[in-house]
């Protein structure tokens, strides 16, 4: 998936409902700064969020799910 952002504030849980605890999802970022997240995230499987600016968590941050990758790794579409 493709977001411009995907910034969780304090008050916010983003909740990913997936197939199974096999199942991954990749969240890419396209905006111009660093993914903020301070809020909950959770998932039942795998969840990647990759930003080339970055991901921040800050100190009241919760996470839980399968597992996590955050990454400043600069995935692009695929061209032919």
């Amino acid at each position: 998936m493709n977001w411009k952002n995907f910034n969780i504030g304090a008050d916010q849980t983003v909740v990913v409902n997936q197939p199974g605890v096999s199942s991954a999802v990749l969240n890419r970022v396209t905006t111009a700064g660093p993914t903020q997240i301070d809020g909950t995230l959770k998932a039942n499987g795998h969840v990647f969020v990759v930003n080339p600016v970055g991901v921040v968590f800050g100190n009241g941050a919760k996470v839980d799910m399968g597992s996590l990758v955050a990454s400043k790794f600069d995935a692009r579409d695929r061209t032919s």
